[in-house]
């Protein structure tokens, strides 16, 4: 995952300056999507592994368009904006590994990873709301 991470901050920051914030995070978020689905379904370690790179190469870019949208957002609250930003990333890196250990204690590590593409969705449903609101 880290190296998949080091490889999508290299591409993506180039990215970055061609593409908009809100279709780069959801082709992101896709390939973090085709990662985990590569790491799910495969029967052997160097597959899983390749998934897992793929997975990072998606992963890499959340953070950085997640906080630059949110700055770009913030109407003369660039401060708050990015502070809220830290907490929300606090509260999911307390969480979520939380959340899927719990899971995992009732089904399984493996049906338990099941939560990625839940989270996954979840987002990519709150950056669409916000970006074509009802």
């Amino acid at each position: 995952i880290v190296g998949g991470m080091f490889a999508g901050r290299l591409v993506g920051s180039a990215l970055a300056r061609r593409v908009a914030a809100v279709p780069l995070l959801l082709g992101a978020l896709g390939v973090s999507l085709v990662g985990f689905a590569i790491f799910w379904a495969s029967p052997v370690a160097w597959g899983a592994a390749a998934g897992l790179m793929v997975l990072g190469i998606g992963n890499a870019m959340h953070y950085p368009l997640g906080v630059s949208m949110a700055l770009a957002a913030a109407d003369g609250q660039r401060d708050r904006a990015s502070a809220y930003s830290m907490y929300a990333t606090a509260i999911g890196f307390g969480v979520a590994p939380v959340a899927l250990g719990w899971v995992a204690d009732g089904v399984g590590p493996h049906r338990a990873f099941l939560l990625m593409p839940l989270f996954i969705a979840v987002v990519i449903g709150l950056v669409v709301s916000e970006r074509f609101p009802a």
